[in-house]
């Protein structure tokens, strides 16, 4: 069943059938009826208010310069107040809690010290400029976790917090219409579920705040939650196939996202790769930790005798699985699903538009609690990133996925700020 969303147009109908709009017959310039609708106007105008109340409607059989109209019962309808929030607009969001949680329930994988430090104020409204807002301001506040009691997929949604990022400088109406491209996806995918059908309700919500200048950062967090929960469950995050598309949507025509799978192995190559960049282009990041030979550890922990070269059983199938020397950092292609742990997560790097700038967004949680930063010319913003413990065969490193080029360039800086291009 199609998923009925806000703001949505409906068909009257009578008894009979489809309402059809009867014929009108035209009254003499300047009469009574003519007078009240010039009333009704000027007090409009006056008030730059809408005015609700219609004045008293006349029904006739039909004589001669009479307005005829008839009365039709239309079907109730449901009007979302973009006024408010998400919360005080929806009384059950249930379906986006708790997907794929065990009996436990979910446990954020950061303390609440760490998570209130990296959030902002939810109810404050963001920074809206007489041109667009000040991306600046939201990218270094904005992260991946939230306060909100009703969200719980924050340790997962790094990609869609990164998708968000990348929209972010372009202005509200970009991100308005990246969110409109997830939910027309959405809809086509997992939008006949209860589930769906509440995050693609937050969603249209949240595009309507946007584009009205009411939104808050509160209506961002949540559509990160309702862009990750069409798709995934709580516990689950996005799978490394589909985090492109996840990032630069199918159903966005007006950007590109260029593969590249490029592998880092120390801050100097990462900056090499950033230095390339043309202003208004940005590279999605992914950060691996690879813990290598993890599964032999995990068989010797129940008791399995292992050897350095065996084979075993994955999915029914026989696999042969041969332990890894780790003493030195062993090549990015060496790393076997089967038999090491590899964890990812996902980083934006952005040129800005009009300065040139290049800037680092991390979604995840801070030190600082600020989520925008920029980079250093040596890349010591990365030198974190590579911490390996070669004692315990952990190594990291850093893909450059793809380079995204937004639809087109701007004359603002991230601040807001001005810059006229040169002809």
């Amino acid at each position: 069943m199609q998923p009925t969303l806000s703001h949505t147009g409906t068909t009257a109908t009578t008894a009979s059938g489809p309402f059809i709009q009867p014929k009108l017959l035209v009254n003499e310039p300047g009469d009574v009826y003519e007078q009240e609708a010039d009333r009704v106007a000027d007090q409009v105008m006056q008030t730059g208010t809408p005015f609700f109340t219609p004045p008293p409607v006349t029904t006739s059989t039909g004589a001669a310069g009479m307005i005829q109209r008839d009365v039709v019962d239309m079907p109730p309808m449901t009007i979302t107040a973009r006024t408010r929030g998400v919360e005080d607009t929806f009384s059950d969001l249930s379906g986006l809690r708790g997907a794929g949680a065990g009996a436990g329930g979910i446990t954020m994988a950061r303390g609440e010290e760490a998570v209130a430090l990296n959030s902002p104020d939810p109810t404050a409204a963001l920074p809206y400029t007489t041109s667009g807002w000040n991306g600046q301001e939201i990218l270094t506040r904005l992260g991946q976790y939230d306060t909100l009691p009703g969200t719980d997929s924050d340790a997962v949604r790094c990609v869609q917090a990164v998708a968000m990022a990348s929209y972010i400088p372009e202005g509200p109406q970009a991100v308005a219409d990246f969110i409109g491209s997830i939910a027309l996806e959405g809809l086509l995918v997992g939008g006949s579920t209860t589930r769906g059908r509440q995050a693609l309700q937050v969603l249209d919500h949240v595009k309507d705040r946007i584009t009205d200048r009411r939104a808050t950062y509160a209506d961002l967090h949540w559509a990160q939650e309702a862009m990750h929960d069409i798709f995934y469950d709580d516990v689950s995050g996005t799978p490394s196939s589909e985090i492109r598309s996840r990032i630069v949507t199918p159903m966005d025509f007006n950007r590109n996202m260029q593969a590249m799978n490029v592998w880092c192995n120390n801050p100097a190559e990462v900056m090499a790769q950033a230095n390339a960049l043309q202003n208004g282009e940005q590279l999605v990041v992914t950060t691996w930790n690879v813990v290598f030979n993890s599964a032999f550890d995990q068989l010797e922990e129940e008791g399995v005798a292992t050897s350095d070269n065996m084979v075993v059983s994955v999915n029914g199938r026989q696999r042969r699985m041969r332990r890894l020397d780790t003493t030195t950092r062993p090549d990015h292609s060496r790393i076997d699903l089967v038999r090491d742990h590899q964890g990812g997560h996902q980083l934006l790097l952005l040129k800005d538009s009009a300065t040139g700038q290049l800037r680092l967004y991390e979604p995840e949680v801070t030190n600082t609690g600020q989520h925008l930063e920029d980079l250093a010319a040596d890349g010591s913003n990365f030198t974190s990133y590579f911490n390996d413990l070669p004692d315990m065969g952990i190594y990291n490193y850093i893909e450059i996925l793809g380079k995204i080029t937004p639809r087109q360039s701007s004359d603002f800086d991230l601040s807001g700020t001005y810059h006229p291009s040169e002809l």
